[in-house]
């Protein structure tokens, strides 16, 4: 649902007692082969970024990298709702194709990645009542076609989707009620059907923008070779994990730029978030790339489909915790929530045992206002020139 070129900078902690600082090894995967709806070879970038891979130990690096390029690879292929991929001369069966197959009601033989990617983003289309949601590919596919046909246009010339489009649009995103009946999935087989949905003149489009790297990122640090090691991953800024122990044993670090319409340089920092060993921190953003200007008001690419608009209630949104899966649908669903649905969303998550902190940036009295949860509290290494206020549902 989303491609989110986020604001988070990573800088690795400065060591306050050492002399020197222990040497980062990277290793990094920004290009990956496909072939285009016309069966033109192309090269497009993993989840559409460049994802890297830091330690401070050589041989341990160096051991796991091919794993961790291959894993990319193999999820990014299957995610993807753009391109077609091949293995020994045989199409993969992804999102492009389960996509493709509206209309037929035939059942698709996937991957059990995609049947648990699928599983998750229906049940979270669920939780977050819509706010999230897996089947938004149509409205996303319309936003984006005018998010980069406004890119260059200054804003007095900008246009917005029409009133008509949006509403077809939105008549092929099946509601959190209806999700289960036109996404059908059968465990069982591996498999994975689009029903046709009652009024839809298009096609019912799935989108893993808002989980597929960081499902990946969260699936490669399960394997058992990054367990007892250290490891940095950079998924492109927008999701970043921490792993292990770094060889001085100090804190990994990772600074929280404020939101770019209220920066004086691109390094001015919000907070700094700290842990020793094992979180991520990921964030959703609708004020860096992918937007444009209307009339003043902000259109960015994180889509609403309750009505079909981005929402404008926060800048961005930044969930800190172990698990970055949980924390990149988090952070889209919480974009498109005003301060009651929120409280009801984190409600529910808690009901279901999901804790994280979270960082919102929003606008008050023409201010930048800054609100974090208590949760995350205990990560924040260093508060910068902001005013940061505790969040109350």
């Amino acid at each position: 649902m989303k491609k989110i070129t986020m604001l988070l900078l990573v800088i690795l902690l400065v060591f306050g007692c050492s002399e020197k600082k222990p040497r980062m090894y990277s290793t990094s995967m920004s290009f990956i082969q496909a072939v285009d709806e016309h069966g033109k070879n192309i090269i497009t970038s993993p989840f559409g970024t460049t994802i890297a891979l830091s330690s401070n130990y050589e041989e341990k690096l160096a051991s796991v990298k091919d794993l961790f390029k291959d894993e990319i690879k193999r999820m990014h292929q299957l995610f993807d709702k753009n391109y077609y991929y091949y293995l020994d001369g045989i199409l993969i069966n992804n999102i492009k194709v389960i996509n493709d197959s509206y209309g037929q009601e035939i059942a698709i033989k996937v991957d059990n990645d995609l049947i648990q990617i699928i599983n998750e983003g229906i049940e979270f289309t669920k939780l977050s009542k819509g706010k999230f949601n897996i089947a938004i590919g149509s409205l996303t596919d319309l936003w984006d076609g005018y998010i980069k046909e406004n890119a260059n246009k200054p804003k007095s010339e900008t246009t917005d989707p029409s009133k008509e489009e949006i509403k077809e649009a939105l008549k092929c995103v099946p509601s959190f009620n209806e999700i289960e009946n036109i996404v059908l999935v059968n465990n069982e087989e591996n498999t994975i059907t689009l029903k046709t949905l009652d009024g839809c003149q298009g096609s019912v489009s799935l989108n893993l923008g808002a989980l597929g790297k960081s499902y990946a990122v969260n699936k490669i640090i399960e394997n058992e070779e990054f367990k007892n090691g250290s490891f940095l991953i950079n998924a492109g800024t927008s999701t970043i994990m921490a792993l292990g122990q770094k060889a001085n044993k100090e804190n990994w670090r990772i600074l929280i730029p404020s939101s770019s319409l209220y920066k004086n340089n691109p390094s001015e920092a919000l907070l700094a978030i700290s842990s020793a060993n094992n979180f991520s921190v990921t964030t959703s953003s609708g004020d860096i790339n992918g937007y444009y200007n209307k009339d003043g008001v902000l259109r960015h690419h994180i889509i609403d489909a309750s009505d079909g608009y981005p929402k404008n209630y926060y800048y961005s949104i930044s969930v800190v915790g172990p698990n970055p899966f949980y924390a990149d649908v988090i952070t889209t669903a919480m974009m498109n929530m005003n301060k009651q649905e929120m409280g009801e969303f984190l409600s529910v998550l808690e009901s279901q045992n999901i804790d994280f902190g979270f960082i919102l940036q929003s606008e008050e009295d023409n201010k930048l206002k800054v609100t974090i949860n208590s949760e995350l509290q205990g990560y924040i290494d260093q508060q910068f020139n902001f005013e940061v206020s505790l969040y109350e549902s």
